[in-house]
């Protein structure tokens, strides 16, 4: 079958559902100790059809009603802020970690594919076209 992963994909695919970055799962996976090369092959093996195949079916079976609860637990998630000054504490309070919340809702609303498709702009260079004949013009619109 020309869709089945290898066991080292395998495993990566599943390290990725469980939560661990694409560098980590490549290093869990794979022989690669440098976490540059592990971001790199990380980009490539998420490019290949058949993992994309494999996270898509994975991302399937996360139930919506799942998905908000983590949604809302996400929103109150704090995190510790402290200011030192000299050394000193000088404040202590609790916030909600933005970046972390962002990241989590971005990549679930991902895998479930809440998003719309990418537009692709196209343009097209018509050159002049006050030079063309109305003839010429008429066959460019498609007139008979």
């Amino acid at each position: 079958m020309i869709d089945k992963l290898t066991k080292r994909e395998q495993g990566y695919v599943k390290d990725l559902a469980s939560g661990k970055s694409g560098i980590q799962a490549v290093k869990n996976n794979f022989k690669v100790k440098n976490d540059n090369s592990a971001s790199a092959y990380s980009s490539k093996l998420k490019k290949k059809p058949k993992v994309i195949k494999r996270l898509l079916s994975i991302a399937d079976q996360i139930p919506d009603k799942l998905l908000v609860e983590k949604h809302l637990e996400l929103l109150n998630v704090p995190k510790k802020v402290r200011t030192f000054i000299k050394g000193e504490l000088s404040n202590e309070y609790e916030e909600v970690d933005s970046n972390a919340l962002k990241a989590g809702l971005d990549m679930a609303y991902k895998l479930k594919g809440s998003y719309s498709p990418e537009k692709i702009k196209q343009t097209i260079d018509f050159g002049n076209l006050e030079e063309l004949s109305n003839e010429e013009l008429s066959k460019l619109a498609g007139d008979k």
